[in-house]
This record gives C-alpha cells, structure tokens and sequence, in this order.
C-alpha cells in the first residue's frame, strides 16, 4: 500500500469527523448551531472518505475524476457550512447575514460546474508530487483555490473580532474554534499543492484533530450527566 501514514490521517478523519458529527447532532437535533457543525463534520468526512478512495484505488481515470468530483463537492460543503456555523454560532447572522450570502452563492455556482461541467475543473488524472495518480487541474481550479483561500481568511477574521471581544467560557469556545480553522483549514489547504505546485500534501496529517477540537470545546462541556 502506498502512502500508508497518508491513507491512515485521513481514515482518522473520515472517523472522527462521522463519529463526532453524529454524536453533535444526537445531543441537541433542535439545535441550529448543532445541525450545521453536523452538516460540516459530513461534508469533511465526505472530503477525507472520498479522497482516501481516490488515493487507495487502483481506480482508472474515469472513477478518478468522478471520486475527484466528490471530494471536491465535499469540500464546498464544509466551507458552506461552516460559515454559516459561524455566523449563527456567534448569534452574528445579522452583523454577517451579506457575506454568509455571498459565500453561499458561490459555493453554489462551483458545485454546478464541479457536478456538471467537470471537465473545466478536472481534465484528468496524472502522477503528481509522488502519487501514482492525482488531479489534473482545468481551468476553474485556480479560482477554486482562491474562493477556499478567501472564505478561510474571513472566518479567521470573525473568529479574531469576536475573540477579542469576548471572555469566560464564550473566549475559550473561540479559540478552540479558532485553532480548529488553523489545523483543519490550513491541513487542508495543502491538498490543492500536488495538482498547483507538485508538492506533498503535508498538512493532511494533522486534520482529524479539526472536529475533535470543536466538539470538545464547544459541546462536551455542555453535556450534563445526572444520577
């Protein structure tokens, strides 16, 4: 098997980010807050499942783009709903409510191209950066690249205003989240460099501690246990 440690970070995350997703939303299914870091813990264990299938398949190039399409798919949902987390997370919806709207639409108008015009955003599959396969990047990749870049910076920005501002347990809450973008954001940021710059996708290794992070952070200590 190629790429052992590689294949077994994002089995890690795939598992934590089911398992802990399932667990948030069993805690409080009423929850708006609840039901989008469930929405965003599936749409990172749909990026990690379907990009450990495209790594560990000995897959031909048509079920290569087609795994290519999902994970990518998967990883506009995260961003997706993630900001909307965010925003309703912070009880900021109103302060937020134009940028959460552009980060949907534009979320939306790349899953129209990477679902029905693949071909502009993955002409294929080639040896990259010590992979046997990885993308071929088409043209709509690099403004992909740029709208990922863009909405992580912005989450950043609001984690760091309402850090700022806040304090007691709310000041912890942040900073859990906000090391989670760090790690989870930053990991996987690196993932676009095979198909961009030829270089490994280190970051990837560090991943599964994103939905770890938050849900302890944020949830854990809200689950009261009686006797």
């Amino acid at each position: 098997m190629q790429h052992p440690f590689y294949l077994t970070a994002l089995a890690l995350t795939f598992i934590f980010s089911f398992v802990l997703g399932v667990f948030t939303i069993l805690l409080n299914p009423k929850s708006r807050t609840h039901q989008l870091w469930f929405l965003t813990t599936m749409g990172v264990a749909l990026w990690s499942g379907a990009l450990f299938a495209f790594v560990f398949l000995n897959s031909n190039e048509k079920l290569g783009i087609f795994l290519a399409q999902i994970l990518h798919i998967g990883s506009t949902l995260i961003v997706i709903f993630f900001y909307n987390f965010l925003a309703v997370f912070l009880l900021k919806w109103r302060e937020y409510k134009i940028s959460v709207i552009l980060c949907d639409i534009f979320s939306l108008i790349f899953l129209v191209i990477i679902i029905f015009m693949p071909q502009i955003f993955v002409k294929g599959i080639i040896p990259r950066a010590g992979f046997a396969k990885w993308i071929d990047y088409g043209s709509f990749y690099w403004p992909y690249f740029f709208y990922y870049i863009i909405f992580v910076l912005l989450s950043a920005r609001i984690l760091l205003k309402e850090f700022f501002k806040s304090d007691g347990i709310r000041k912890k809450q942040i900073l859990y989240i906000l090391l989670a973008l760090v790690i989870g954001f930053s990991g996987g940021l690196t993932n676009f460099f095979p198909a961009l710059f030829n270089i490994y996708p280190f970051g990837t290794f560090v991943i599964f501690l994103y939905p770890i992070l938050i849900t302890y952070g944020m949830f854990l200590p809200q689950v009261k246990i009686k006797f």
